[in-house]
C-alpha cells in the first residue's frame, strides 16, 4: 500500500505554513469569537516582516474557518473585509506567499456560525438528513453541488488561492428526496461530486489539497496533498493517553502516535499533524507558546515535508524561529532521504525518527515521561555526533559506539542529534542527573460511596459533545440530563484514598512530578475534567506543599485527560515525601500514581 501511494501521490517538496487561527478564533461555542479582519492582516503584515528579518520565511499563508462570508462561500467576509480579499492579496504579494483557504464540502458557508444558525435556509434541499448534524449539506445535492465548486474555482481564479483546506466532509446522505440512493449506498454519488470538485481546482491551479476530518482513505491522495484523519480521532491540540511532564509533549505524542501508526501504509510526506500551535485560545489547549520550539522540531522530524506554525506568532522569538527554520533548512538532505520511526509513541518513554542520506543521518527523540536512556541502531559509517537541538534547560549526552548511539535524556525534553560520516566527536552533551536513592510505594488505600460528587464525574466529552450542537453550557447540564449520555460502564462511581510514601535524595535542585494516571484495563482513560476528579495532598519530610497542576482547566472541544501532574521542586538533599491521592471515578478505572525526578 506505502508503495502504491508513493506512486499515485501527489509529488511533494519542503513547504512552510503559516496559519493565524488562534490568534483569531470563531469556532468554540464556550470562547467569545476573535475575527480576522482588514486590522488584523495589517498586524499579521508586521508580524511575518519581522520574522523574515530573523531569518524564518513561509511558502504560504493559510486562513482557516471564519474568513468567508457565511451566506457566500465565494466571497470573503464583507463585515470584515472591507474590499474583498485586498488586504489578504497585499499580505501574499509582499511576502511572496501561497494563500491556502479553508473550505467544509458539509458545512457550509455557515461552519461554526453558531450565532446565525448553522442551518443555511438557503440550501434546506441540499440536507443530508443527517440526526447527529442536521444542517450539514451533501456533497452531491443540488444546487451545493455546483455552488461549492464554482465558489472554490473562483477563489482559484479571481482572488489567487493556490489551496484549499478540506474540512468537516460528510459523505453519508438519507436525504430521500436526492436524486441518489441513501446511506452507505450515497457514497458513491457523493465521492464522486468531491473528486469532480478537486479535479476541477487542481486543473485550474490550486494543486495544494489539505485533507482533514471526514476524508479516511488513503485512497483520497490522489488528489490531496496530505491526509490528516487515519483512523486515530484526536484534534491536533488534544493530549494523548501517555503521561508526559508537560502539556506541550502530551499533544505531541498524540500526533506521533497518529504518524507512526500509520507508518507501513502511508508516506510519510503523505500525512498531516496540522502543526504547531502557539496559542492561549481553548482550541489550542491554551499552550501558549510554552515549549513550542519542541513541537516544531518533533513535527518537522515526523517527515510531512511541512513546517506548520498557528496562532499568534507575536508569542514566539524570531530569533529561535529563525534558527529552527535553518536547521530544518539544512536536514532537509535527511528527511527527503530514508525514514523510520524510533520506539512506540503510544508506549515507550523514549520515541522519534531516524531520517538518512548519504553523507549523515537525523535522529530526534522526544521523551515526555521520567528521565531515562535509550539505544538506536544507526546506518553504518556514522562517526561524527553534532547536538543539532535541545530543550531549554534539559540536559542529554549522546554517545555513538559502533553503530548505535545512547541518549540519556532528562523526562520532559526532545533532542535532536546529527550523525556525520565525516570523522568527529564521538558524544555530545551531559549525563542528566539522577537521584542517588529514590523509593516509590503504595502504602494504603480506601474506598468509599461517591456521595455529592457524581456531576463533576459525569461532565465527560461524550455528554458535552453531545448537547455541543445545541448551544447548551455543559455547566448548566443537570444530571438527569447527562447520565443517559454516560456509557453503562462508566455509571457506577467510587471515591478511592490512595496513600503514596517514598524516599529520595538528589544531589542538586530538582522537579519532581506527582503523575497520577487513569487507565481501564491497561488504556488510558480520559476525561474532560480528570483535574476536578483527582485531588492530591503531598506532604515533603512532614511539611504540607502546594504543588502545581496541568491540566487545570475544562476541556470539551480538541481533547480530553488521562493523567494528572503536579510538579514541585526540591534544593539538595534527602526528602521524605507522602502524598494522599483521592480520586473520583467510575469503578472499572484505576488510579495509579508515579513520582518522577529530573
Amino acid at each position: 500500500m506505502r508503495d502504491l501511494l508513493t506512486r499515485i501521490g501527489r509529488e511533494r517538496t519542503p513547504y512552510r505554513i503559516y496559519d493565524p487561527y488562534g490568534w483569531y478564533q470563531i469556532s468554540h461555542v464556550n470562547e467569545p469569537k476573535i475575527e480576522l479582519t482588514d486590522a488584523m492582516m495589517g498586524d499579521i503584515d508586521t508580524v511575518l516582516e519581522r520574522l523574515t528579518s530573523a531569518g524564518a520565511t513561509f511558502d504560504a499563508i493559510s486562513l482557516d474557518c471564519g474568513w468567508n462570508d457565511p451566506d457566500d462561500l465565494s466571497r470573503f467576509n464583507p463585515t470584515n473585509f472591507a474590499d474583498g480579499p485586498a488586504s489578504v492579496q497585499a499580505v501574499v504579494k509582499r511576502h511572496d506567499l501561497d494563500l491556502i483557504l479553508w473550505v467544509s464540502p458539509s458545512d457550509g458557508a455557515r461552519a461554526f456560525r453558531h450565532e446565525l444558525g448553522m442551518a443555511d435556509p438557503r440550501l434546506e434541499a441540499a440536507q443530508a438528513a443527517n440526526a447527529a448534524f442536521p444542517w450539514r449539506l451533501c456533497p452531491a445535492a443540488d444546487p451545493w453541488r455546483d455552488e461549492f465548486r464554482e465558489a472554490l474555482l473562483r477563489h482559484v481564479t479571481d482572488n489567487g488561492a493556490t489551496g484549499f483546506k478540506v474540512d468537516g466532509t460528510e459523505l453519508w446522505c438519507v436525504n430521500p428526496a436526492h436524486e441518489h440512493a441513501p446511506g452507505i449506498h450515497s457514497l458513491l454519488a457523493t465521492t464522486e461530486a468531491l473528486i469532480d470538485t478537486f479535479e476541477a481546482v487542481i486543473a485550474a491551479g490550486a494543486p495544494f489539497l489539505m485533507l482533514y476530518w471526514g476524508l479516511r482513505s488513503p485512497w483520497w491522495l490522489r488528489y490531496g496533498a496530505t491526509l490528516w484523519e487515519r483512523d486515530y480521532l484526536v484534534e491536533a491540540a488534544g493530549p494523548s493517553g501517555v503521561p508526559s511532564w508537560n502539556l506541550r509533549l502530551a499533544v505531541a505524542s498524540s500526533q506521533d502516535i497518529g504518524q507512526q501508526s500509520c507508518w507501513s501504509t502511508i508516506p510519510a510526506h503523505q500525512q498531516d499533524s496540522l502543526g504547531v500551535w502557539v496559542s492561549t485560545t481553548l482550541w489550542a489547549s491554551k499552550q501558549g507558546a510554552a515549549q513550542w520550539e519542541d513541537a516544531q522540531v518533533l513535527d518537522v522530524a515526523r517527515g510531512s515535508l511541512l513546517n506548520q506554525l498557528w496562532g499568534d506568532l507575536r508569542m514566539a522569538s524570531p530569533e529561535r524561529m529563525g534558527a529552527l527554520f535553518a536547521l530544518e533548512q539544512a536536514r532537509q538532505p535527511e528527511l527527503l532521504g530514508d525514514g523510520r520511526p524510533v520506539g512506540r509513541a503510544w508506549h515507550d518513554d523514549a520515541y522519534g525518527y531516524v531520517w538518512s542520506s548519504d553523507t549523515g543521518s537525523w535522529v530526534v527523540l522526544s521523551r515526555p515521561g521520567p528521565t531515562g536512556t535509550v539505544e538506536v541502531e544507526v546506518p553504518a559509517g556514522r562517526r561524527g555526533v553534532l547536538a543539532d537541538y535541545l530543550t531549554e534547560g534539559a540536559t542529554a549526552r549522546a554517545t555513538l559506539d559502533d553503530g548505535v548511539l545512547r541518549v540519556a535524556q532528562s523526562g520532559g525534553s526532545v533532542i535532536a542529534v546529527y550523525l556525520s560520516t565525516e570523522d568527529g566527536a564521538a558524544d555530545a552533551g551531559e549525563e542528566p542527573p539522577v537521584p542517588s536513592s529514590y523509593s516509590w510505594r503504595l502504602v494504603g488505600d480506601s474506598r468509599e460511596a461517591a456521595g455529592d460528587g457524581l456531576k463533576p464525574a459525569y461532565l465527560g466529552r461524550a455528554p458535552q459533545i453531545a448537547t455541543w450542537m445545541k448551544g447548551e453550557k455543559p455547566d448548566e447540564l443537570t444530571l438527569e440530563r447527562i447520565v443517559p449520555c454516560v456509557p453503562a460502564v462508566d455509571r457506577t462511581l467510587e471515591v478511592v484514598e490512595r496513600r503514596w510514601e517514598g524516599e529520595i535524595e538528589v544531589g542538586a535542585e530538582s522537579q519532581c512530578a506527582l503523575v497520577t494516571s487513569a487507565t481501564r484495563e491497561g488504556a488510558a482513560w480520559h476525561n474532560d475534567r480528570l483535574h476536578e476528579l483527582v485531588t492530591v495532598a503531598l506532604e515533603v519530610n512532614g511539611a504540607p506543599v502546594a504543588p502545581d497542576r496541568w491540566p487545570y482547566f475544562h476541556h470539551e472541544q480538541a481533547g480530553s485527560w488521562s493523567s494528572t501532574v503536579d510538579t514541585f521542586t526540591l534544593p539538595a538533599g534527602r526528602y521524605t515525601i507522602r502524598a494522599t491521592v483521592r480520586s473520583l471515578l467510575p469503578h472499572t478505572v484505576d488510579a495509579s500514581t508515579a513520582l518522577w525526578v529530573r
